[in-house]
């Protein structure tokens, strides 16, 4: 991975992360170990991050990639490169050669050198098999300590809605994979006739921009295992010290126009947060969630989890089945007999009458006391949504709180949503950041908008320069 930060908001859904359960010495499988991992986990990103659907920008990321890969020695895999619509400014490698760049990435980036040099990086991670060589377990931190078979009873059941097996790739790599990644990775960009010192640039925005968003400049401590960037940069000169550097034209000469429309932030189909309150267009559904909670939106699912961490939530639309009580009763009919005894069907009222669900109810004990589930299956809108929660005894009247409150979206919350995206645009002559800004109805704050072009905001710009601005428009 090239940058893995905790991010705040970015990394939200961490909360109800309960990552597959790796066993045994990993390093000493065969590649088709990779091959096999990485299909899978491909196959979960595609469905719980997406795949950003725009076939000329996909183009040229591959284009790219594949420039690559003609001079990567001993190529283990069959390389495939995707865009994924995340906010979060990253890129990262599954094994078996799955190579993903999140659509955040983009507008932090000045050129195709910084790409490449991204990519090669995750290229690397891939072909030196990093991940398998650091399998370790992941936990859903703190939650509960969810009792394994309930935990069981759901995820067997709802298509494992509190896993996110897709951050395999950002439970971060070790000093020394990062470090190994860093150095062959500009080797190979260098070999492909890349500007290797693009990294270094692309590493230093990128903290930069991270610094702006968060108002914390990176530590030397504020990694646990990621290497702290000064130091990846002066150990990135030194390797490039060794290499003959004979950069040839990259495939395409403006870098920031070929993503010009790129999905800036989330996209809000999934969902908007604006404070406390989730907003779904797709599903015409607002929630509320408590103060001290956080939330999350991935696609497909709506998430909450509270402060203790001793209650979390899940919304998602049901697309198997068509009615809460076929629904339920299924669920019932896949639990085995020996785990039947603490679960209980019911049925759930919106205290305003307007929908009746099929509810099931599970309890088991633990250490630190009984734990409750709670899966709801609700007509909504003329759709089915499928609620999944899990708390201590203390939680339950909040959760219910917040499924009672759900409700549809009134015209002004409608028109209140939008989506972001990048444009690039040439500068005037004699022409500062801060009118181009003006003149664009640039939507990003000052202070990012100078990070992610690497300019003043007074500074007057060389005509017909490229800029990258931030522009909003209605979502329908």
């Amino acid at each position: 991975m090239i940058l893995c930060k905790k991010l705040g908001g970015f990394k939200l859904l961490a909360f109800l992360l309960v990552f597959c359960l790796y066993v045994g010495e990993a390093s000493s499988q065969n590649i088709e170990y990779d091959k096999k991992l990485g299909k899978e986990n491909a196959q979960t990103v595609k469905e719980q991050m997406g795949i950003y659907n725009n076939p000329a920008m996909t183009a040229y990321v591959r284009s790219i990639g594949n420039r690559l890969l003609n001079h990567l020695d001993n190529k283990l895999f069959d390389y495939e490169f995707n865009l994924v619509p995340s906010a979060e400014p990253n890129a990262f490698a599954l094994p078996g050669g799955y190579i993903f760049v999140t659509t955040g990435l983009i507008p932090i980036l000045q050129s195709e050198d910084e790409l490449a040099c991204i990519i090669a990086h995750e290229i690397i991670h891939s072909n030196n098999r990093h991940s398998v060589k650091q399998m370790r377990k992941g936990i859903l931190p703190g939650l509960l300590a969810i009792p394994g078979a309930i935990l069981g009873i759901v995820n067997d059941n709802l298509g494992s809605i509190f896993q996110a097996p897709s951050h395999l790739m950002v439970a971060g790599y070790s000093r020394k994979y990062e470090t190994e990644a860093d150095v062959e990775g500009v080797a190979l960009a260098s070999a492909a006739g890349y500007d290797p010192n693009a990294l270094k640039a692309a590493l230093t925005r990128m903290t930069k921009a991270i610094e702006v968003y968060t108002g914390s400049e990176e530590e030397k401590s504020y990694f646990s295992d990621h290497p702290y960037t000064p130091d990846r940069v002066t150990k990135i000169d030194k390797e490039i010290a060794e290499v003959e550097i004979k950069t040839t034209p990259p495939i395409q000469e403006q870098f920031a126009k070929q993503f010009n429309g790129i999905l800036f932030g989330n996209d809000p189909k999934y969902g908007v947060i604006d404070g406390q309150i989730i907003m779904n267009p797709t599903l015409n559904l607002y929630l509320n969630f408590p103060k001290d909670w956080s939330i999350a939106i991935e696609p497909g699912r709506m998430a909450g989890v509270s402060s203790a961490q001793d209650a979390a939530i899940v919304f998602a639309e049901e697309v198997e089945f068509k009615d809460a009580e076929t629904a339920a009763n299924t669920f019932i009919k896949n639990i085995p007999p020996n785990q039947q005894q603490n679960v209980m069907k019911d049925v759930y009222k919106k205290p305003d009458g307007s929908a009746t669900g099929s509810l099931i109810a599970m309890k088991e004990s633990t250490k630190e006391g009984l734990v409750f589930a709670h899966v709801l299956w609700l007509p909504h809108q003329n759709k089915l949504l499928k609620i999944v929660a899990i708390s201590t005894k203390e939680q339950l009247t909040t959760l219910k709180g917040i499924v009672d409150n759900m409700r549809t979206l009134n015209a002004k919350e409608k028109s209140s949503i939008y989506s972001r995206y990048m444009t690039a645009v040439q500068t005037t002559d004699g022409e500062s950041l801060k009118q181009v800004s003006s003149r664009t109805d640039n939507q990003l704050p000052m202070n990012l908008l100078e990070a992610i072009n690497d300019s003043k905001e007074a500074e007057v710009l060389e005509k017909n320069s490229w800029v990258k601005v931030i522009k909003k428009k209605a979502y329908k």
